[in-house]
């Protein structure tokens, strides 16, 4: 991979990679550059200098409860995160609860909801529906039946009420 270190026929003919990460591909790679000292016989030295960036990037897996009570210890909560979140069932709002504890979550998947489930298999498509549309989608399954405008009016109420209250508690 074009980021990490590369050699080319010695030790110290190399590119050290990258110096900080830029994906989350590269997340378990240690970044560093290296240090070649050189008099007229040759090399003298080869030194691997470690950088240590302000904030890591990480990838976290787990359940959504479990992820954000480790978050409230974890000392490089500030870390540049993708979080996959292992849950099987509908979350409203995961993003924001998980930045509650983890301010620089920059991307969430959520695998646990595409495990089979019988004929009620989840695809990635409807993982980007709105809260509304995910309640929409789990009443017609369990009900057999849309929901009405009314229905509809009323729930969108509901979450409207629920998104602020939310946001008001801070």
């Amino acid at each position: 991979h074009l980021h990490g270190p590369q050699y080319r026929g010695s030790e110290h003919i190399r590119y050290s990679g990258s110096l900080l990460k830029y994906s989350f591909s590269e997340a378990s790679q240690r970044k560093g550059v290296t240090l070649v000292d050189l008099d007229a016989t040759g090399v003298t030295r080869i030194e691997q200098i470690p950088l240590l960036p302000r904030r890591e990037v990480r990838v976290l897996e787990g359940e959504l409860d479990a992820l954000i009570a480790r978050g409230r210890t974890d000392p490089q909560a500030d870390d540049y995160l993708l979080v996959r979140l292992t849950d099987r069932h509908a979350i409203l709002d995961p993003m924001g609860k998980l930045r509650a504890v983890y301010p620089n979550v920059l991307h969430l998947e959520k695998p646990g909801m595409l495990e089979a489930r019988g004929s009620q298999q989840l695809d990635r498509e409807r993982l980007t529906f709105s809260t509304l549309d995910m309640f929409s989608d789990f009443f017609a399954q369990t009900s057999g039946e849309p929901m009405t405008d009314q229905q509809t009016e009323a729930i969108s109420t509901l979450i409207g009420e629920l998104s602020r209250d939310e946001e008001a508690q801070g």
